[in-house]
């Protein structure tokens, strides 16, 4: 009779005790969620527009980011030195203060993509890569800055570091 009473007494015990913790669970999910207006600044039709020399940059950047993960997980699927011939050509956005030293980055970075596709897998082809994405960051620090943060992710970090 006393384990009988012990069972009845342990099941009302549970299950007060779940009944109380989805009362809980249901008062504090009443609660509105306030949400902040977001402005969309109005930019004008020029800038919109992005110039050839933009368009290829974005394109190399995302390139860049699967060659970056190819690079880590070993794969050598793609060539790399071939691409973005038309460095040397695409229009800027704003005509280039000091063509030669654009070009002279241009020489070094497909020059870089050549050191890449050539390098051995693993911690050489990591250097090589990594030397590439610092031309790019010398590059933006002559010609524009912006996109500089975003170019530093295409690192790839030493595996003793993580």
């Amino acid at each position: 009779m006393k384990i009988i009473f012990k069972i009845i007494l342990g099941c009302l015990l549970s299950t007060s005790f779940f009944v109380s913790c989805n009362q809980e669970a249901e008062k504090t999910e009443v609660k509105p969620i306030n949400k902040k207006k977001v402005v969309k600044k109005v930019w004008k039709q020029e800038e919109m527009e992005s110039s050839e020399l933009a368009v290829l940059m974005r394109d190399m950047w995302d390139s860049s980011m699967v060659r970056k993960k190819q690079i880590i997980s070993g794969e050598n699927v793609n060539a790399y030195a071939d691409l973005f011939n038309e460095l040397h050509t695409a229009e800027a956005t704003k005509v280039k203060d000091n063509v030669e030293l654009f070009n002279s980055f241009a020489d070094v970075f497909q020059e870089n993509m050549t050191q890449v596709d050539a390098a051995a897998p693993g911690p050489p082809q990591r250097e090589a890569f990594n030397n590439l994405v610092s031309t790019c960051v010398s590059c933006h620090q002559n010609y524009c800055q912006g996109p500089i943060p975003k170019i530093k992710k295409l690192y790839i970090q030493d595996e003793s570091s993580h």
